[in-house]
């Protein structure tokens, strides 16, 4: 759905540890077809994260990009992914947050997609399938595998009988 306006976003992503297709995929939120403004909010807990060297590498390719990055290391509880979220959530400029972890990559018109779905009355949620695209080795794709034969027919047929309205993430 296309929107009908093109608010202010923040785009929160959580980092830790280097991935293969860490850069490629930060790039293509960088890459969007949005012409409103767009934050990208990058966090980790330590400052020798080398996911930091893909966010130094990302602010080379997109010298444009609104790019804000949190280094916290306070922790709430057992979850890190959470903490570092928590983190990151007083430096969000705007009141549109999207969140998207490390591993996931988009197409140009995914905020534009997202925005035209919210805009719809009575949505306050937008969540979205997907797939995976395994880094190299055995172990990624014994992961994708699982994804795509056990957890999106289980999303699909979930969805078919009305017994789930799941919200991924």
């Amino acid at each position: 759905t296309e929107p009908a306006s093109f608010p202010p976003v923040t785009v929160v992503k959580p980092l830790h540890g280097s991935e293969w297709a860490l850069l490629s995929n930060l790039s293509s939120f960088c890459e969007q077809n949005y012409p409103g403004p767009v934050q990208f909010l990058f966090g980790v807990h330590d400052p020798a994260d080398p996911a930091l060297q893909a966010v130094e590498s990302l602010k080379r390719l997109h010298p444009q990009a609104d790019i804000t990055v949190i280094v916290d290391a306070r922790l709430y509880g057992p979850n890190r992914k959470i903490s570092n979220i928590i983190n990151m959530m007083p430096h969000a400029r705007h009141d549109l947050l999207v969140f998207a972890d490390s591993d996931v990559g988009v197409g140009p018109d995914y905020l534009r997609h997202i925005v035209g779905e919210l805009e719809k009355p009575g949505v306050g949620l937008v969540t979205c399938v997907y797939r995976a695209q395994p880094d190299p080795g055995f172990w990624p794709r014994l992961s994708a595998t699982a994804t795509h034969y056990q957890f999106l027919p289980g999303v699909v047929t979930g969805l078919a009988l009305g017994l789930a309205r799941p919200c991924f993430g």
